[in-house]
């Protein structure tokens, strides 16, 4: 017999870990990130203040399905429930076991969903075509809760195989040139080598970690204020994150260095075969080199030679320089969700009605250029999306 469960509190989630995490290990999520341990993370640093709800489905005491809702205010006076997402990390995601009776599980979580204070959900940045969300947006629409959908963004994908050469092989002629180009320029001012960090114990990801970050504070965001250095309340975030990641042995750091000088950063997490790039940095002082690409490259080499590695995420919205690299794309959105009250209706109603007329005439308004879309492989973009391109909220 299913259980709907409510649960109000961080210290609650801390408690049943165990049930969040097996739960999180079946339902096919790959970011680690969403794991109990740093899902109360980041709320207690992005959301402490706000109310909390994690509606789970259970069956004799084996967790089915989760879905962690925060409270926040859309606009002046519309309050709504969001999953805990935001531009610095992502630490929520609906949880659903992929092997159960799906329709009926997500059956009893939507009753749930209909005793929420909010009228509305409103979700950014959910991976609206994987196989959870396709059967979350369809129970809606079975159970006749109004949903809207559209694509904000697309990130790039690398499929990891054993041949590198075959894998390079498929670049463009000009990328190949360019990286053959860039490597040898940066051997001939020394010793260019990869470094990764990926069996750090907790004690000693905090020094590491702020090396890295350096990197970044030298690039464009230092000056610019929106480096991890320079963003109240951020260092400690990340290095606590890290030092989780690390005692789950998912942490990967790894750094270009040039004459033992690092010169590129990235700072990434493996979980479930998967090489997750959250966030890179590089020395402004060596932008000749392009030691972001470079050290993307190796990384991508490396992935090809290690057996466990079957994906690199790339993470964030897919770019020019990323489609290059990528084999496929995963598309990414909003997904607004009516909880079953006439206020929730209605406000749904006017966003998936009236709401893109208002888009379409602001652009015209403010002379927008429609956002581009890359295909993976192409050295440039392709003719402008027809998708709906909104921002990414927090």
């Amino acid at each position: 017999m299913l259980t709907l469960r409510t649960i109000d509190t961080t210290q609650a989630i801390r408690a049943h870990a165990g049930d969040w995490d097996d739960l999180w290990r079946r339902s096919g999520v790959e970011l680690p990130t969403k794991r109990a341990a740093l899902m109360v993370q980041w709320i207690e640093r992005f959301a402490a203040q706000a109310p909390f709800r994690a509606l789970v489905v259970e069956e004799d005491g084996r967790w089915l399905a989760a879905l962690p809702l925060i409270g926040r205010r859309l606009g002046p006076v519309m309050h709504v429930g969001t999953l805990p997402v935001n531009s610095w990390s992502s630490g929520g995601d609906l949880l659903l076991d992929a092997a159960c009776d799906q329709p009926r599980v997500l059956a009893c979580l939507l009753e749930g969903v209909r005793r929420l204070p909010w009228p509305l959900l409103w979700f950014d940045t959910v991976e609206i075509e994987e196989p959870r969300w396709t059967a979350f947006r369809a129970a809606c629409e079975r159970h006749a809760l109004p949903v809207s959908h559209h694509v904000q963004l697309e990130m790039g994908l690398v499929d990891i195989g054993d041949d590198w050469d075959e894998y390079r092989e498929r670049w463009s002629k000009s990328l190949r040139q360019n990286m053959r180009r860039l490597f040898r320029k940066a051997q001939g001012q020394g010793s260019l080598r990869l470094e990764v960090l990926d069996r750090l114990s907790p004690a000693e990801v905090e020094p590491q970690l702020v090396r890295g970050l350096e990197v970044e504070d030298r690039s464009w965001k230092g000056p610019a204020g929106t480096s991890v250095l320079r963003s109240p309340g951020m260092r400690d975030f990340f290095v606590g994150q890290a030092r989780q990641l690390a005692e789950w042995n998912q942490l990967q750091l790894a750094f270009l260095l040039l004459n033992e000088w690092p010169i590129a950063f990235e700072y990434g997490y493996c979980a479930g075969g998967v090489h997750f790039a959250h966030k890179t940095g590089y020395d402004e002082a060596y932008r000749d080199l392009s030691p972001g690409r470079l050290l993307t490259m190796l990384l991508l080499e490396r992935n090809h030679r290690d057996p466990s590695t079957r994906l690199t995420n790339c993470m964030g919205m897919l770019t020019a320089a990323d489609a290059r690299w990528c084999t496929r794309v995963r598309r990414v959105g909003r997904l607004v969700v009516g909880t079953g009250g006439p206020l929730g209706n209605t406000c749904l109603f006017g966003y998936r009605e009236v709401w893109p007329l208002v888009r379409k005439l602001r652009r015209v308004l403010r002379y927008e250029v429609p956002t581009r879309k890359f295909e993976p492989g192409c050295a440039e973009p392709s003719k402008p999306s027809q998708e709906p391109v909104g921002a990414v909220q927090p």
